[in-house]
Formats: C-alpha cells, structure tokens, sequence
C-alpha cells in the first residue's frame, strides 16, 4: 500500500504544480508539467482533470486577474486507498481525494475516486468517479466519469485492505464510508 500512497502522492504533487504553472506566462513550462501530469494516467484520463494543454497563451487580462488571487498550492486531501482484488484487473486500488486546491471546510469531504492498476507493470490511473449529489433529493452518490468503461462500483471485486489517512469530518456520507471495510 505504500507504493500506491507514494504514487498518489506524487501524482497529487504534480498535478498542483501543473495548475500553478497555469498562472504564469511559460506555455513550455505548462505543458511540460500537464504531460508529465498525463504520464500517471491511461489515454482516455489524459487532459480530463480540468487542465488541457495550451497552444498559446491566454491573454494579458488572464494573467492581471490571477496576480489577485493565492495561487492554488494546496494538493488534494487524500482520505482513503481500498485494496481489492479484481478479476480482470488483478490488485485495484481506490483513492478518496478532496477537490483540487482544498481550503476550506467544504474540502474535507469526498470529490473524487480514483482506481489505479499496474498497467505492463506501471501503475496507472484507470477511471475518476466524482461525488455527486441529487439537488432535488439529496442522494450522495459517486457518479461515473472517465476512463475504463468495464469497471463500476458494483464489480470492484473482492476487497483486501484499506488505509486511512484523514478523516472526511464535513459530510456524512464520505465520513460514513470512511469507516466502513470497503
């Protein structure tokens, strides 16, 4: 499990650099750091996490208008990595992370779930769920988004371990599925 905590946490990392070089005026240096983002994930992740390369500069009001904000150099929360063990894609892992750039109350509860695999040996993001929630009923549900078309939360497989890191103290439901062995 360790070596998945340090992909993730490399994966993490890099993904807040890639954002924070956004901001600047170096196209080089911003696409540089989203390809090196790209090389964590499978071909249908790339360019899906809200960052896409840049084939020129943004104009000069964009830059202006960052100058007044922080920069967003907070590295999503990891909350939790599941180990199961899945008939095609043999160990999966599943990390809870936190939206991008966490600061607020609001940013210690559930965003995203990411499964990852070794992929001809390599580990690999395969397929990001997003927390979502019914605006008429309320439901909480994980909502799939990209990746894997063949993998959903009802065939992960059989569940081996988990680890916990911090606890999704600002919503119910991530906070309940935080402790549960799954």
């Amino acid at each position: 499990m360790k070596k998945i905590y340090n992909f993730l946490k490399l994966f993490l990392d890099i993904e807040t650099d890639a954002r924070i070089s956004r901001r600047f005026r170096d196209l080089d240096l911003y696409n540089a750091r989203l390809e090196e983002m790209n090389t964590f994930l499978i071909q249908d992740l790339k360019n899906s996490f809200g960052i896409v390369p840049l084939n020129e500069l943004d104009n000069e009001g964009y830059y202006k208008s960052t100058l007044l904000s922080p920069l967003p150099k907070n590295t999503r929360h990891l909350f939790k990595i599941s180990h199961y063990k899945n008939e095609k894609y043999g160990d999966l892992y599943l990390a809870y992370v936190s939206i991008d750039n966490p600061n607020s109350s609001y940013s210690q509860n559930y965003f995203m779930c990411l499964c990852i695999t070794f992929i001809d040996d390599k580990l690999k993001i395969i397929k990001r769920f997003i927390f979502s929630e019914d605006e008429q009923t309320e439901e909480k549900y994980w909502r799939e988004s990209e990746g894997v078309n063949d993998l959903f939360f009802g065939n992960l497989g059989t569940f081996i371990s988990c680890e916990r890191y911090l606890e999704p103290t600002e919503c119910e439901f991530s906070m309940n599925d935080y402790l549960t062995e799954k």
